[in-house]
């Protein structure tokens, strides 16, 4: 376990190599497509959904997290899965060990609502995510610049 590995506290992100902001994590088992051998870890492993120019330069996207906070997670070449496994049980044990607990439903609202406070993530996708992890069918949410008109009723 390194004592100097680099970490950053989310939920805003940046590229570890030239500081550009990532959009924001994408889940292992999204970046995967399908099943693998390190499903058993998935929670603890994401990537840094970074801008095309980073992918373009090959900057590391693969971390380790744990709650919000992440520390980049890499793999030696041609390493076996049980080194694979051991690297995501050495990184999240260094971010644990610097007090970082798991994130609770409250700290990924807190997150969806900074991101689109930010301008990182638009609203409709908030509240698509918002409404997945309350386990509801999202709602499309009419564009009130594009009603013609809407009747306002005279009260007195």
């Amino acid at each position: 376990m390194s004592a100097n590995r680099p970490v950053q506290f989310g939920p805003t992100y940046y590229c570890w190599v030239c500081g550009a902001p990532a959009a924001g994590i994408i889940d292992f088992s999204t970046a995967m497509g399908g099943p693998t051998v390190l499903d058993k870890y998935a929670s603890y492993i994401g990537y840094l959904d970074l801008p095309v120019e980073c992918r373009r330069n090959r900057h590391p996207a693969r971390v380790a997290r744990l709650g919000a906070a992440i520390t980049p997670l890499h793999f030696p070449e041609r390493c076996s899965v049980e080194e694979k496994a051991q690297a995501i049980r050495d990184a999240v044990e260094y971010l644990a060990s610097l007090g970082i607990h798991e994130e609770t439903l409250a700290h990924r609202i807190a997150r969806i609502v900074h991101l689109v406070r930010v301008g990182a993530i638009e609203p409709d996708r908030a509240v698509n995510e918002l409404c997945n992890l309350a386990g509801i069918q999202p709602v499309s949410v009419p564009v009130f610049s594009e009603v013609d008109h809407v009747p306002v009723p005279v009260l007195w």
